[in-house]
């Protein structure tokens, strides 16, 4: 699957930054627009690396040595894309190689986002590369909009391996939506961090307070809070909690009680993210899903709802890590659903394709194959089913694009790959 949507970006978009899989051209309606940076080649690096794809990724680290120039860019570019994917793709790839080049192209990307903190603390949402300034728009001085959180990993691992202290992060609170980026800057700082921990606690409690919903049908979901109240309906992007909600139930530590708590509500959400899949046609679900409705329609898209599928990763990847934890068949039956799933729903003649309505068999390709498909959901399937000594997660932490950070003082994972 890899090779295939590899082979149709570098065929018939090599360069631009996604690929029409319905047309065979290039995509200008991605988060960067028509500019030239490679989106797909950067955010899919780590993912040919891992799976040994050598000559697919010595041509795409060609590339980049070549044409990929994000200083010339003179455009505003949302900073969550740019830190996640772009520095984030470069210091996945300095991690696992060790190679001075990567570490360089990571330094300039995140240089390139330090505007958004100009002239405060508190992040613009996009940044203009060439000017080096940031967008003229609001500050987001809503931390829930959830820019300083994802951007804790990157600014801090490249503070880490330049010595620039102008790189270190500013740390978000014990927001409910921050719970996941406080979990992983604990894990990641070798579980030193005692403040980030202690903020992932915090974040996890209130979410439990506020977020947290129990169907009629008796399915767990984690809903929007508006005007005080709390919405019957979860999003996609929440799915991967369930596999957060597991991994961090050891920050419990000795309090068997909390740990089992948590890892209990990772599979619960596991489960009703799976039982949305199961209620479509294709068998993978819809961006946005409602409750309480009857038993049987729990977990569905009504009025209101989107959808779509865009080829998302967060359920594999709450598969992925419930494998890993538990051991459990099921995540990997489940995930091998899906795998099958985008095979025989998503695959089209130049690549692969979301869904515009999960619910309706016929005409349904949106032809657009995201970079996030490449750096996300096809490495998260693939760790499913690879052996654990592959990016162990006691050694290597996740960002939110995918891309694997070392976990301070233990061994990075430097070698050839490809001789294995």
């Amino acid at each position: 699957m890899m090779y295939f949507a590899w082979k149709g970006y570098a065929q018939h978009a090599w360069g631009f930054n996604e690929l029409r899989s319905d047309l065979g051209v290039p995509n200008n309606n991605s988060v960067f627009g028509n500019n030239h940076i490679g989106l797909t080649i950067i955010d899919s690096l780590d993912t040919l690396y891992i799976m040994g794809m050598r000559e697919e990724f010595l041509k795409g680290k060609t590339w980049v040595s070549d044409h990929y120039d994000l200083a010339q860019n003179d455009a505003f570019f949302p900073a969550y894309e740019l830190g996640t994917r772009i520095a984030g793709g470069f210091l996945s790839m300095y991690a696992l190689t060790g190679e001075d080049f990567f570490r360089t192209k990571a330094e300039l990307a995140v240089q390139s986002l330090l505007p958004i903190f100009q002239p405060s603390d508190i992040p613009l949402d996009r940044v203009n590369p060439k000017q080096r300034i940031g967008a003229s728009g609001s500050p987001l001085s809503d931390l829930k909009d959830l820019y300083i959180g994802p951007l804790q990993l990157e600014l801090s691992y490249a503070s880490e391996i330049t010595e620039k202290l102008d790189f270190r992060p500013i740390e978000g609170p014990g927001n409910e939506y921050l719970f996941k980026f406080n979990l992983k800057a604990w894990l990641r700082s070798n579980k030193t961090n005692e403040n980030a921990r202690k903020m992932y606690v915090k974040s996890v409690d209130k979410m439990r307070k506020v977020m947290l919903g129990l169907s009629f049908g008796g399915l767990t979901y984690l809903g929007r809070v508006s005007n005080k109240r709390l919405q019957r309906r979860m999003m996609h992007s929440y799915c991967n909690a369930g596999g957060l909600l597991a991994l961090g139930s050891v920050s419990h530590g000795n309090e068997n009680h909390l740990v089992a708590r948590d890892l209990q509500l990772g599979k619960d959400l596991a489960k009703t993210c799976r039982k949305r899949y199961q209620r479509t046609w294709y068998g993978i679900g819809p961006e946005s899903f409602q409750f309480d409705s009857t038993p049987t329609e729990d977990a569905k898209a009504r009025t209101g709802d989107s959808t779509a599928y865009r080829l998302r990763p967060e359920v594999v990847e709450t598969y992925f890590y419930l494998w890993r934890l538990t051991k459990d068949q099921k995540y990997r039956d489940w995930g091998w659903r899906v795998v099958q799933s985008l095979n025989e729903k998503c695959r089209i003649k130049y690549g692969f394709s979301g869904l515009e309505n999960v619910y309706e068999p016929d005409n349904n390709k949106d032809g657009q194959q995201g970079s996030h498909f490449l750096s996300e959901t096809l490495k998260y399937l693939y760790l499913l089913f690879s052996n654990d000594t592959l990016l162990p997660l006691d050694k290597w932490v996740f960002n939110e694009a995918g891309h694997p950070f070392p976990v301070m003082k233990k061994a990075p994972w430097r070698h050839d790959h490809f001789s294995t």
